[in-house]
């Protein structure tokens, strides 16, 4: 009886070891597979002129942007020119993400180079500061920290610098739609007609003034192109998608057409065409179509 005991107890540990192993491993792979939602891997926009723009991301294990590079093709007075930018973000764990940036102002014979520092509060960016390596003198306004505050839904509701207050956006959410935001004095205000789509909507960063893609915005946070493919660590992520965002002030109408999306609901296209009013004339500035990949 003493015998079969002892090879019982032998046989139990030999259990609990595996079964403890096991239950290691599932916890180490839980920490290194992403979501189960599909990536923002390209972003293509085709502008009216023929230039053309095109992000590649890639992440690490866990879902976090690691690179972005961009290539851009635009026309400048006559001359077709072609630059590429990389974006390279190092992540510590949850708490920071540091990014280097090599941005080909001047056609590739100035780059431009810079690092940014950001602080992570639950996931969410609380502030970030610059440190400036060589700035071109033609990049305007490329503040040395910026802070962002939160909803009690997660939403961004205040994004400003910390120097002197040049920067200050106040933003009004119902539920998941971003409905406005002020810019001093001037509301910017968008619409929607209850379409949504499958994960979240890339553009918003960039006509919500947080970015400087587009390039609406005169204060530069350069190579932000992160928050384009994680809108969640700025509070931007929403799956709804607007028709027309109306900037009253400066007599802008950006309007959303022709919403493609794949199989699963992710959207894959979209156009933004934007005209602005003199004296009661219309203006198209901007006639874009953008594309989307997702794996």
């Amino acid at each position: 009886m003493k015998t079969f005991r002892m090879i019982g107890m032998a046989l139990m540990a030999v259990l609990m070891s595996v079964n403890f192993t096991s239950c290691s491993n599932e916890d180490e792979d839980s920490e290194t597979q992403p979501s189960n939602e599909k990536k923002l891997a390209r972003v293509m926009r085709y502008e009216q002129d023929g230039g053309t723009m095109t992000i590649d991301f890639k992440y690490d294990k866990k879902g976090n942007v690691v690179k972005a590079a961009i290539w851009h093709r635009h026309n400048n007075y006559g001359e077709w020119r072609e630059e590429v930018d990389t974006i390279e973000y190092v992540w510590d764990s949850n708490k920071s993400i540091t990014w280097d940036c090599v941005i080909n102002v001047n056609y590739n014979l100035n780059p431009w180079k810079g690092t940014y520092n950001c602080t992570l509060n639950d996931s969410r960016i609380t502030d970030i500061t610059h440190d400036n390596h060589s700035k071109p003198g033609f990049i305007y306004g490329v503040m040395e920290k910026f802070y962002y505050q939160y909803n009690e839904d997660g939403h961004i509701n205040e994004y400003g610098d910390f120097e002197n207050g040049t920067i200050h956006r106040i933003y009004t959410w119902n539920n998941n739609q971003l409905e406005r935001f002020k810019v001093g004095s001037n509301a910017i205000t968008f619409s929607y007609n209850n379409q949504t789509c499958k994960s979240f909507f890339p553009l918003l960063i960039d006509y919500s003034y947080i970015g400087f893609w587009y390039g609406m915005e005169e204060w530069q946070l350069v190579g932000d192109y992160i928050f384009m493919a994680q809108p969640e660590l700025i509070g931007i992520r929403s799956n709804s998608l607007p028709t027309k965002i109306i900037n009253n002030d400066l007599g802008e109408t950006y309007s959303f057409n022709d919403y493609d999306f794949d199989s699963e609901g992710y959207v894959t296209r979209c156009t933004v065409s934007g005209e602005k009013q003199y004296d009661g004339y219309g203006d198209i500035f901007c006639n874009y179509i953008y594309k989307f990949i997702w794996e």
